[in-house]
């Protein structure tokens, strides 16, 4: 990743949060039917959120991972 983009995934994924909306899988264009997950493909998706995930991995080889939770 490039430095500071870690910053900018947080704020997206708080907003996310505040929002209570998915956003889209810019880079999915077919989802795999035999896979169980939620593809968000094209347009964001409005529901529930409590629990997000944040990866980061950083060009050294560094690895972090922030569970954010709304309260």
């Amino acid at each position: 990743e490039y430095a500071g983009m870690g910053v900018l995934r947080a704020a997206a994924i708080l907003l996310s949060l505040k929002k209570q909306i998915v956003p889209a899988t810019i880079s999915l264009t077919i989802p795999d039917e035999q896979c169980s997950l939620l593809h968000v493909v094209r347009f964001p998706v409005s529901m529930m959120i409590r629990t997000v995930l944040l990866n980061g991995i950083s060009f050294g080889g560094a690895n972090a991972a922030i569970i954010f939770q709304k309260a």
